[in-house]
């Protein structure tokens, strides 16, 4: 008869941590007021967005019991989930805690049937993924092994087909009983071997590849793999860290000493090339080419946007990038600039406002540009989603926008690009004397949680806070632009 034990040693992310790498898994453990463990502004509101997540999903099935747990104490947690599964008058668990085998799982809705449980695993992403089936399948082992008789598996994820204001197909709901299943065994055979491995008093040895990125960067990939130089394999464009490791033991850490005859693509050609010949190495004729698009008077155009698991305005479907700042430079033939800026002042929908702020922005100019402009094309289609009455001048504005980044890529490379064409690599290395140093922010991803808290959580910050966090936002995003006026100087000398 199985018997509660409430210490443990895994719980399901250090679990899913081990089974991509043993060595996350044990610093995870081991090393938990470490800085990468922090828990900084993007991960806060990204777990903010998985609790509305969760609390939506168990809306589709009312009246079932909450399994309420102290963090640090999951001791009457687990009592009652024990008592919950016993009592036959309750047809849905929601976060019912479990413990066995030396880990701890808690499963987000249980749907009890005539012959046992309905797992039901809800997450905030739009598909099924491999984590997930074993994310399901260790909760199955743990559950089993405690007593608890499941039949079924199911993912609940979002649907990006949903549009607002009609949420009522905000879920879909996956039945993933049968790869379950088949995954069982290969997770009892892995908890067998992480349990040791978890209690280890040293840092076990990691094997380092294409899983210290995927599915995502993990938070140590410092530790696992130092700095060095811009020639360093590593830094070949899009090569996989599978490839980079393959490289290093047949002998080959730079670029340049990879071989003629290796077949490469037309970028990573250029950018051996370039490692051979010195630092910089410039398609001359292929870029005043690329040039003869931007035309004065040109607008440089750049937004920050805010992701919302759940759509709250009009047409929004999950995780759509809405844009609720914008900077724009306008240089005319001269070299004149006159700059034009949008930040959203409320919780409202900005796609109403920032649609007239765009079209005024580019009034008059003969080109629009932007870095990397799939992104900038899809913010002002979904303004103009919003704004049908300058919808057609949005879309105008959208299908002319010149992309600065394969202009870039496509013709030139510098050793300090590190093969990437990213803007906050690229402009240091053409344009040294502009960056974002000094800045309170200096990257995108960060300036989206400062905007989704300054606009979303406003009763958790002062007036005070919220003036100086505009100004840090309006004063990062006017920077990108400016950078693109530089950037672009920069390849009509390189041009010449």
């Amino acid at each position: 008869m199985w018997q509660p034990k409430f210490a443990h040693t895994l719980k399901k992310s250090t679990f899913l941590s081990g089974m991509n790498c043993e060595r996350r898994m044990w610093w995870e453990i081991h090393d938990k007021g470490c800085e990468e463990m922090r828990i900084d502004l993007t991960t806060q509101l990204l777990f903010d967005q998985g609790n509305e997540v969760g609390e939506l999903a168990r809306g589709q099935f009312p009246g079932g019991l909450l399994i309420r747990r102290d963090k640090g104490n999951f001791v009457s947690s687990f009592a009652n989930s024990r008592a919950a599964i016993a009592d036959r008058n309750v047809s849905v668990i929601y976060e019912a805690g479990f413990v066995a085998l030396d880990t701890m799982i808690f499963a987000d809705i249980l749907v009890r049937g005539p012959d046992g449980f309905t797992l039901i695993e809800v997450k905030q992403g739009t598909s099924a993924t491999a984590e997930h089936r074993y994310d399901l399948a260790l909760q199955a082992v743990i559950m089993r092994e405690a007593g608890v008789p499941i039949t079924r598996f199911e993912l609940m994820h979002l649907n990006r087909e949903c549009r607002y204001p009609d949420l009522s197909n905000l879920f879909v709901r996956d039945d993933l009983t049968k790869e379950v299943e088949e995954l069982i065994p290969a997770v009892e055979l892995a908890l067998d071997h992480l349990l040791p491995v978890a209690k280890r008093n040293n840092v076990p040895l990691a094997q380092l590849g294409a899983r210290c990125t995927a599915p995502r960067e993990c938070a140590f990939i410092a530790r696992c793999w130092p700095t060095v130089d811009a020639d360093h394999i590593r830094y070949l464009y899009r090569l996989n860290k599978d490839k980079a490791v393959s490289f290093e033991k047949a002998g080959v850490s730079r670029i340049q000493d990879l071989p003629d005859d290796l077949m490469l693509g037309a970028v990573p050609a250029r950018q051996r090339r370039c490692l051979r010949e010195g630092e910089i190495f410039v398609e001359k004729e292929a870029l005043v080419g690329a040039l003869l698009n931007i035309v004065h008077p040109v607008a440089h155009i750049d937004f920050e946007t805010v992701m919302f698991a759940i759509p709250r305005w009009n047409g929004c479907r999950p995780y759509d990038n809405i844009p609720v700042q914008m900077s724009a430079h306008v240089v005319d033939a001269d070299g004149n600039a006159t700059h034009h800026s949008w930040i959203a002042q409320d919780s409202g929908d900005p796609r109403l406002a920032i649609g007239p702020a765009i079209v005024k922005a580019c009034d008059g100019v003969s080109t629009v540009t932007a870095y990397n402009a799939s992104f900038e094309k899809r913010c002002i289609e979904l303004v103009a989603d919003a704004c049908p009455e300058i919808a057609p001048r949005l879309r105008e504005i959208a299908e002319g926008i010149v992309d600065l980044l394969p202009m870039v890529r496509d013709n030139l490379y510098h050793r300090e690009f590190r093969g990437s064409f990213s803007l906050k690599r690229v402009l240091p290395a053409l344009v040294p004397e502009m960056t974002y140093e000094g800045l309170e922010i200096s990257e995108g991803q960060t300036a989206s949680a400062q905007l989704m808290a300054m606009l979303y959580r406003q009763n958790t910050m002062s007036t005070e806070e919220r003036t100086k966090m505009e100004h840090a936002l309006l004063a990062y995003c006017e920077r990108d632009t400016e950078a693109m006026i530089a950037l672009t100087s920069k390849l009509r000398q390189l041009a010449q």
